[in-house]
């Protein structure tokens, strides 16, 4: 059950996106969104020394189709 009047916006630093297992960043998201409403997520793709190369970016932004269920 989440919030009903409390948005969050997730910000990923490229440092954490460049070193977090695939696996592991959508078991912590779904625990977000099991208990808070998300209205953004923000990927950082690059900061100083940390460039989160193109693939994992592709990977972690790709947004599966949402199954339209009419009501």
């Amino acid at each position: 059950m989440a919030y009903e009047n409390f948005k969050l916006a997730i910000y990923c630093p490229a440092g954490f996106l460049k070193n977090v297992e695939f696996e592991t960043l959508e078991k912590d998201l779904e625990f977000f969104k099991r208990h808070l409403d998300i209205s953004k997520v923000y990927l950082e793709t690059h900061r100083g020394a940390d460039t989160v190369p193109r693939e994992k970016m592709l990977r972690v932004n790709y947004h599966p189709p949402q199954e339209v269920v009419a009501s």
